[in-house]
């Protein structure tokens, strides 16, 4: 399922169709409370992830005349892998309320949010690039690779209006790879796929920085409406 970039709501077929207001802004006001909420990135808002609102179709390709977004499928397969063994990894009492909606609404964010579909696969394949060989053993310490990642992502990304968050995203998945060893083997446990699986990634054009949404692009848009880009 896909809704448009445009966050007001609109009329489809003589329907008013509220899903992009609800994704685009009630449910990222949601989020960004959140994370004003947590400056530290400590994980300690993370239950604000049970307000989301979303249509969880929207995680997934579900009509017929829709085509997936480049990696959609590299996302899924790792998620339906991860399934399988993620309790084995012990999650604690918020991690296994939020798995579900948190993972739906991060693999709807790559397919529906331009802006965070180049930043998402961007990183990505930063990291298949520069660190994959090094995933293979899923009981190593790999924080010098996300710290690595990090400093290379805030390099590169000039778009103000994102950039507080994804920065909390960043500290919070190092903080708690630090800390935590839910954290730590569900990190690894991607790191290893991203080592074994590596091959089928799509390199898309637009995951390099200098095309990113808002910047590369977006940027004439967004000055014309008086937004930060």
């Amino acid at each position: 399922m896909k809704i448009p970039g445009t966050w007001a709501p609109q009329v489809i077929n003589g329907v008013m169709n509220y899903l992009p207001h609800i994704f685009h802004i009630q449910d990222k006001n949601v989020l960004r409370e959140m994370i004003d909420k947590d400056p530290s990135a400590s994980g300690s808002t993370l239950l604000f992830f049970l307000r989301l609102k979303f249509d969880r179709r929207l995680a997934r390709t579900t009509e017929k005349d829709e085509q997936p977004v480049p990696n959609e499928e590299f996302f899924i397969r790792f998620l339906d892998e991860y399934d399988k063994v993620y309790k084995s990894f012990k999650p604690g009492m918020v991690e296994k309320q939020i798995k579900n909606i948190a993972t739906d609404f991060f693999i709807a964010l790559d397919r529906v949010d331009i802006a965070y579909y180049e930043r998402i696969g961007g990183i990505v394949t930063y990291l298949i690039v520069n660190h994959k060989d090094k995933f293979a053993d899923v009981n190593a310490n790999h924080i010098n690779a996300l710290i690595d990642v990090y400093e290379w992502w805030q390099e590169v990304d000039y778009r103000k209006r994102t950039r507080n968050w994804i920065d909390w995203g960043f500290r919070l998945a190092i903080n708690k790879y630090k800390t935590n060893v839910f954290w730590f083997k569900s990190i690894n446990y991607f790191l290893l796929w991203i080592n074994k699986n590596g091959h089928m990634w799509i390199i898309d054009d637009r995951y390099n920085p200098d095309k990113w949404f808002g910047y590369g692009r977006g940027l004439e848009c967004n000055l014309l409406h008086g937004e930060e880009w």
